[in-house]
């Protein structure tokens, strides 16, 4: 469970520096910069790969507390 919340708080973390570092008016200006996160073939990486890996996380945080939960009550097939 803290590997997931350790992916996460890095992903945010990623995301931050991203939108920090961006060509805006809201940007830091460094070097180097993010310019090249717009250009096809990097441009998948923040559209689709940090969503899914956001999820992913999420979903196995959530498998982990199902079983967590599950874990505490009665076996399946226990008799009453």
């Amino acid at each position: 469970m803290a590997w997931n919340v350790l992916g996460l708080l890095d992903l945010a973390d990623a995301l931050s520096l991203g939108f920090l570092t961006a060509p805006s008016r809201y940007a830091f200006e460094v070097q180097p910069n993010s310019d090249l996160m717009t250009v096809l073939p990097l441009v998948l990486i923040p559209i689709y790969l940090v969503p899914l890996f956001f999820v992913l996380h999420l979903a196995s945080l959530a498998k982990l507390g199902r079983e967590s939960h599950a874990g505490r009550g009665k076996p399946l097939g226990a008799a009453a």
